[in-house]
């Protein structure tokens, strides 16, 4: 069972990855689109609809110039909504990996410290260092880019993880004692 729940965590980090290639392609497809930006759009629309009169290969220039500022800004800052997006992202990418190594820790777990409340309690605190370090460094990130509501979200996530592993680790432990007494 636990080989089926590692089978599909990482088929799902596979389909991620997949998905994260398929936008990569699709952003490079999308920077020469002409019709892509409804703002280079209007321009030119003001271009045909002013009072100058510019002959095919004028205006063909003026696009291809729009076009190459486009190309040439930076990718970031000409296409918005690419942070937000690439967060979500990254986010589930970290989410998914992260189960993973839940599970690889419990497999470990179950097979090497089964009667050992040391390991067990090693085990639990493995588990969740992955997932604080995680959300340090996303709420880190959210806070150098001036999003300090995210951070305050990412510092919330972090308290109720501290708090589970608390009390996962004191779980362990009656679980230990009553065994042994």
């Amino acid at each position: 069972m636990s080989t089926e729940n590692l089978s599909v965590a990482i088929a799902s980090l596979q389909e991620a990855q997949k998905v994260l290639e398929d936008e990569h392609k699709h952003i490079e497809e999308h920077n020469i689109d002409a019709e892509a930006h409804p703002d280079i759009r209007e321009l030119v629309d003001k271009i045909f609809d002013g009072e100058a009169v510019y002959s095919n290969s004028q205006i063909r220039a003026i696009i291809h110039d729009l076009l190459d500022q486009h190309s040439a800004t930076n990718f970031k800052t000409a296409h918005t909504g690419w942070d937000e997006y690439n967060t979500a992202l990254e986010n589930r990418l970290a989410t998914i990996e992260d189960n993973l190594t839940e599970l690889t820790n419990v497999v470990r777990g179950q097979e090497e410290a089964k009667t050992d409340l040391n390991a067990q309690l090693a085990a639990i605190e493995a588990r969740y260092a992955t997932i604080l370090d995680r959300l340090q460094s996303a709420m880190q990130q959210a806070q150098l880019a001036g999003d300090t509501s995210l951070a305050d979200s990412y510092r919330e996530t972090i308290a109720r993880e501290l708090d589970n592993k608390a009390k996962e680790l004191l779980d362990c432990m009656r679980a230990w004692q009553a065994e042994h007494s």
